[in-house]
């Protein structure tokens, strides 16, 4: 009984964290896709589509824990072992491939980017892209 209390309480909390990237992710994706006038934009951003396709393993695992007995579903996720490196590769090519693939579009509709670091992020972590070098200094 204890052991399935906790797996039920790990396949909530990873099933909320699950979500909420879900959520932050489509919500910091329709702001890139607004193309405001000046737009600070992290590499970081797209790679939270990356953690709902990872929490996808754990997720299972808790949730065969629940249905089966323990070896029962250690046997059933060692069938899907490779799948999730699979699933790791690709969510990982997937986050460079959206953010290179933002970028070109940005200097293809006509962004400059700025010089500097944008207020607030480390460096390294965000670029800032405007429409002229006027409105990189705002």
């Amino acid at each position: 009984m204890k052991r399935k209390t906790r797996s039920i309480l790990s396949l909530f909390f990873l099933s909320s964290i699950f979500l909420l990237s879900v959520c932050f992710w489509v919500i910091e994706m329709d702001n890139y896709l607004d193309f405001n006038h000046v737009i600070t934009f992290s590499w970081m951003s797209t790679s939270l589509v990356c953690i709902p396709l990872i929490f996808t393993f754990p997720i299972y695992w808790f949730i065969l824990e629940c249905i089966y007995e323990e070896k029962i579903a250690i046997k059933k996720m060692e069938k899907l072992m490779p799948f999730f490196k699979y699933l790791c590769v690709f969510s990982l090519f997937l986050s460079i491939s959206l953010s290179l693939g933002y970028v070109s579009v940005l200097k293809n509709k006509g962004y400059i980017s700025c010089p500097g670091i944008p207020s607030g992020w480390m460096p390294g972590t965000a670029t800032k892209y405007a429409f002229s070098g006027d409105l990189c200094r705002k």
